[in-house]
């Protein structure tokens, strides 16, 4: 299922709220991870943004660390180790602000749930200036809200090739 949520909108209003925190969370988390000398970061799966779980570092960190993901597609990932030296870094990862990804399905009224072997966590979201593209997999038990227009695969495909911040 493909949608289209118009700018003007209740659901295009929460989306840009949430959008403009998750912005937030990242540049946040992006301060972090650079003060620690890294590249980037992993997030809590439960989250949209932050929540770090590693952060990736070309070269091993100079703070006690223990080693998340070896090197393979990219470089290696770390977190810092549960110690006293590392108590101030793992408070600022733990303050860090976060986006739930429940907060994000309400804003278009998605519910997760399983459909026979199924498990439906959340929707694809491309927020744009005059429009938001929502996509749902076709086997999931959702019904749109009443803002939101239903577009065809063809059209949804045409407007994200037109742009959008993923």
């Amino acid at each position: 299922m493909k949608f289209k949520i118009m700018a003007g909108t209740e659901t295009y209003a929460r989306i840009n709220a949430i959008a403009a925190e998750i912005k937030r969370c990242q540049r946040e988390a992006i301060a972090v991870t650079e003060e620690l000398g890294g590249s980037g970061y992993y997030g809590e799966v439960l989250y949209v943004d932050t929540g770090i779980t590693a952060i990736t570092c070309e070269q091993p960190p100079a703070w006690p660390y223990k080693r998340v993901r070896k090197r393979g597609h990219g470089a290696a990932a770390y977190f810092p180790r549960n110690v006293k030296a590392n108590q101030a870094i793992l408070e600022r990862i733990r303050r860090l602000p976060k986006v739930h990804q429940d907060q994000l399905n309400q804003a278009i009224g998605f519910v997760a749930h399983c459909v026979d072997d199924r498990y439906f966590f959340s929707f694809g979201l491309l927020t744009g200036k005059d429009f938001h593209l929502v996509s749902i997999d076709e086997r999931a038990d959702y019904t749109p809200l009443p803002d939101m227009s239903e577009i065809t695969v063809s059209e949804y495909k045409q407007l994200r090739e037109q742009g959008g911040e993923p």
